[in-house]
């Protein structure tokens, strides 16, 4: 099977894709020499799809390097038709005394498709990711046209406002998932810690449906007092981060449209 068509072509689609990642690295080296020469090495590093040009490289060569050892392994990879770790499984005294060899072969066995399957994780992670800057790098590709571009434009004029406006927006966010842990984490799963605080308070954020939090945190409230706390600790989330911080968010980027 490794002789047919879809196999040659296979590697060919792969040596081509290593070949334009070669060159695609070239040419922002090339890039990178020359903003050196001109001495404009601050204004190439304080572009933000410069950066993602180089994450995208290295994600990209990250995950071939990850495919490469895949590769390797599963080519010679076997499996046996049977480990017989007990010795003699019929035996009345101690049945469960083990064949040392078989026991060694069949962990042996576990510990390389572990690795199997954590490079392989590792490759979907990293080939996700590199789809991802990919993506950025056709936004940032299609300046070249008024239209087109709009998006990289406007995102790199209101890029100084937004920076500011997301530290602003973190402090806030964060105070309120702290805040919520003290208060509910004890009773309220989705509020134990702040990794769940936030994620509770960002769901809320992005889709307010009451069935999703309100009765159980309600509930964890507990008395009349702590019902009143609950009320307020939800509703001043809701009227700062979305009515206050997500119109001020859109107000910068339609001033920079």
């Amino acid at each position: 099977q490794k002789e047919g068509s879809d196999f040659v072509l296979l590697k060919l689609v792969e040596a081509m894709c290593v070949i334009a990642l070669l060159i695609n690295v070239i040419i922002e080296l090339s890039d990178l020499l020359n903003e050196i020469k001109n001495f404009r090495l601050v204004t190439y590093l304080l572009s933000p799809f410069n950066w993602i040009d180089w994450l995208f490289f290295l994600a990209q060569s990250t995950a071939w390097i990850l495919w490469a050892q895949i590769a390797a392994q599963t080519k010679d990879f076997r499996i046996e038709d049977d480990y017989r770790i007990l010795a003699d499984p019929a035996a009345d005294v101690r049945p469960f005394v083990t064949n040392a060899e078989a026991e060694f072969n069949f962990l042996a066995f576990k510990a390389e498709l572990q690795v199997a399957a954590d490079r392989l994780t590792n490759y979907s992670m990293a080939s996700a990711v590199t789809v991802i800057l990919f993506v950025m790098r056709i936004l940032k590709g299609f300046d070249f046209q008024p239209r087109l571009g709009l998006v990289t434009r406007t995102i790199a004029a209101a890029s100084s406002d937004l920076t500011h406006f997301f530290v602003l927006f973190l402090v806030v966010f964060y105070g309120w998932a702290f805040v919520g842990m003290q208060l509910f984490g004890h009773q309220f799963k989705d509020m134990s810690t702040i990794a769940n605080s936030s994620r509770t308070l960002f769901t809320m954020l992005l889709n307010f449906d009451p069935s999703l939090f309100y009765s159980e945190m309600g509930h964890a409230a507990g008395g009349a007092q702590m019902q009143t706390i609950f009320e307020l600790y939800v509703w001043s989330f809701v009227v700062i981060s979305y009515f206050v911080l997500m119109n001020i968010f859109l107000a910068i980027l339609v001033d920079a449209y």
